[in-house]
């Protein structure tokens, strides 16, 4: 972001208001009347209109009286909802700390999305200083329907989510890395040699002692080191990357009916399929995110998985939204190389899950105190509720969760 043009000018800034406040909500609702909260995007070859909107309207030009709701919060962002008098809806999300991307990176990855699958991007402000909020925000369509609760999915709901994820990874990429804005979207990713081993040693590089003892020591980053080493073969036959949303736990999955689409793409990237299929749930499981899954379970969804993609790899053409990147061959999956990776991807994501959760009560200093995340209610930019009662919201999902990923972990590791 741009920096003050000097100390004085930044000690004179008015403090933004907190992403979940009452009084960001009056600045959108006050920005939209104004006619400032929608942008064009950066790059005005990938701009989006609103839907029935003209093509020879700009986005800068709507506003009006509206209503304006604060939908949650999740790990990263405050979701707001703004309903305007003439039926345009929108979602505004704002973080409320830095994101582990850049805002205009997910913006990126949204515009390359099949029809159907998420939102649609609407405008991006990543500069605090001139934006009329105070902060950065994203503005995209409303995701439409509820979030279920692990204990509510059922095999049929696996179907369908696998049915979904094939859509979203018909999108292939050359590489690895982060979408970009701009003529080619792919530029920044590179057709590397993945190996999840030298991603997760890099990442547990440094664990602070309180976090390993929440987790019951370093036994457990012994075990799932050795497991992905002897996994580390898988990788070398990777077939080719796709375009992997990156967190597709149970909050980041709503539900309008039996249908279901994907919100937060925070992590989206070119990356290994198999990432997204291991990220749901299994064996290793705990709080609003993820799925208790049976052998039998993951079987079906990674089966489920593989028939919808060489469904819709032998259709005649990917569907493309306006000003998309002409789609790339579609990589040929191997079900025992896919199935391999997808169990290699569990034991990463969720030690890593496991190590979070624990920093996370531990900065806490107890359960509950400060209050918890809304991380039910409405986890980064849902435009529906959680399936699970109001009371949720008012216990640590943390606290709870530590000791069942845990113990979890440990099981499907054979931890020391």
């Amino acid at each position: 972001m741009a920096s003050t043009s000097s100390a004085a000018a930044a000690s004179a800034a008015p403090t933004p208001p907190a992403a979940a406040s009452s009084e960001m909500g009056e600045r959108i609702r006050r920005a939209w009347h104004e006619e400032t909260l929608l942008l064009p995007l950066r790059d005005a070859d990938h701009a989006r209109r609103l839907p029935g909107q003209s093509k020879r309207s700009r986005l800068a030009g709507l506003g009006g009286p509206a209503q304006v709701e604060l939908l949650g919060t999740g790990e990263t962002f405050a979701a707001w909802r703004l309903s305007a008098e003439d039926g345009t809806a929108l979602l505004v999300r704002i973080p409320w700390h830095t994101p582990a991307h850049p805002l205009a990176d997910e913006l990126a990855a949204l515009t390359q999305l099949p029809p159907d699958v998420g939102p649609e991007p609407l405008a991006l402000h990543d500069d605090a200083e001139s934006s009329p909020l105070g902060a950065p925000y994203l503005v995209t369509t409303p995701v439409p329907g509820r979030i279920l609760a692990p204990p509510r999915w059922t095999r049929g709901h696996l179907t369908a989510h696998a049915d979904r994820l094939a859509h979203l990874h018909r999108v292939a990429t050359p590489g690895r890395g982060p979408v970009s804005l701009g003529a080619d979207p792919w530029d920044r990713m590179e057709p590397v040699r993945l190996s999840l081993l030298e991603l997760f040693e890099a990442d547990t590089e440094s664990v602070d002692e309180a976090a390993l003892a929440r987790i019951g020591g370093t036994g457990v980053l012994r075990s799932a080191a050795r497991r992905l080493g002897e996994a580390d073969s898988a990788f070398a036959d990777l077939e080719g990357f796709v375009l992997s949303h990156g967190d597709l736990c149970a909050t980041n999955i709503v539900w309008d009916a039996q249908v279901p689409r994907f919100i937060d793409f925070e992590w989206a990237m070119g990356d290994d399929p198999a990432r997204d299929l291991a990220i749901i749930g299994g064996a290793v499981h705990g709080g609003p995110w993820y799925v208790p899954l049976t052998e039998e379970d993951i079987e079906a969804f990674v089966g489920s998985y593989l028939h919808a993609r060489t469904r819709l790899d032998d259709a005649s053409e990917l569907p493309r939204l306006e000003g998309q990147a002409p789609p790339l061959p579609a990589p040929t999956l191997d079900p025992a190389g896919l199935r391999a990776r997808r169990d290699a991807w569990e034991i990463y994501e969720k030690t890593a899950m496991l190590l979070h959760v624990a920093r996370r009560v531990t900065d806490r200093g107890d359960a509950g105190r400060g209050g918890a995340d809304r991380v039910g209610a409405a986890h980064d930019g849902a435009d529906g509720t959680a399936d699970a009662p109001a009371s949720t919201a008012a216990h640590d999902p943390y606290a709870t969760a530590l000791p069942i990923l845990r113990d979890t972990l440990r099981a499907r590791l054979g931890a020391d």
